[in-house]
């Protein structure tokens, strides 16, 4: 064996490498395994600004999807991309939907593509639909940690009615809403900190009052008016009002997964914030944030956008009830 084709073996083996680097930090952070799903990471220079999951469409050789799917990147302006196509076992039908993808790339002026097909035992790298390099690999360590599916993680931010609250604990919270009182929804607020500071257990009374403090607007802007501040650690606020979701259904459990959702989304994971805005569909209808929620997420634009508008406000206007959405 030359000297070149040494070296071109081992450069093949560093990007298989790499390419697996990045694909496991993505699903950690979905926490689910994306099956049937194209995965991108998108890039300015060599800085990761955008990571969207988009499931494979019915048919392979059609290009209806990719509006949707190269729509967000109008806000970003990235320069490369890596981009993954996960499946139970991978076929030649996927050459066809990288050709669809790669002519799409070549239009928004997106330089430098990195693409592969993943199961769960084995990782083809492609160029221009052809396989340069295919090479096993143990994903076993990797779902022993995450949800099987997209479907499986989502369960766990459904309503469960078997631990769903009672009316006459709702009836019973310790909430007098005194909504007029600026005093009152500054209380609630400091109360809300002091749950996430103290890591408060999660009773059934605990929630009913969470819950019913976020459906005064006033209370919630100026709780998200403090995350937008930087006043909230992001990740935590969004595991402990994300865990209150099982228990609730209906108008009373929006606003909290909204405002669960909104973590989620500053904290960097838009899969979990679609979790959370998805459920309860058909109750609340109207409610405002969590339409804007969905569009930005939809969008792909980053969390920065809400964060300045947000701040463009006082916390003082929020409190009082302005709509911070």
């Amino acid at each position: 064996m030359n000297i070149n084709a040494l070296s071109s073996i081992n450069q093949h083996k560093s990007d298989v490498q790499e390419s697996i680097t990045h694909f496991k930090k993505i699903v950690e952070r979905f926490g689910f395994w994306p099956e049937n799903s194209v995965v991108a990471r998108w890039l300015m220079e060599e800085k990761e600004i955008f990571v969207q999951r988009m499931d494979l469409p019915p048919d392979l050789q059609s290009d209806d999807w990719l509006r949707d799917f190269f729509q967000p990147i109008q806000f970003h302006n990235p320069t490369s991309v890596e981009i993954w196509i996960t499946c139970a076992n991978c076929n030649d039908d996927s050459d066809g939907l990288l050709g669809l993808i790669y002519n799409g790339i070549s239009q928004i002026e997106v330089h430098g593509i990195g693409a592969a097909q993943i199961t769960s035992q084995e990782i083809k790298l492609r160029s221009c639909g052809e396989c340069i390099s295919a090479h096993s690999w143990n994903s076993t360590s990797l779902l022993g940690e995450i949800a099987t599916s997209r479907s499986t993680l989502a369960h766990e931010f459904a309503y469960q009615p078997e631990i769903g609250i009672s009316k006459l604990v709702f009836d019973h919270a310790s909430l007098n809403l005194h909504q007029e009182s600026a005093r009152w929804r500054e209380g609630e607020v400091v109360f809300l900190h002091q749950c996430l500071a103290d890591q408060k257990p999660v009773t059934d009374s605990l929630i009913a009052r969470i819950s019913k403090a976020f459906t005064v607007i006033g209370v919630r802007d100026a709780f998200l008016w403090d995350l937008a501040a930087g006043k909230v650690d992001s990740a935590s606020a969004a595991e402990f009002f994300s865990g209150m979701l099982p228990h609730l259904s209906g108008d009373i459990a929006v606003p909290l997964a909204t405002v669960a959702g909104t973590c989620w989304w500053v904290a960097g994971n838009g899969a979990k914030a679609n979790m959370c805005v998805d459920r309860d569909q058909n109750s609340a209808s109207g409610y405002a944030l969590r339409t804007l929620l969905q569009a930005a997420l939809r969008a792909g634009l980053p969390p920065q956008f809400w964060i300045e508008s947000v701040l463009e406000l006082t916390r003082t206007e929020c409190l009082h009830g302005g709509k911070v959405a």
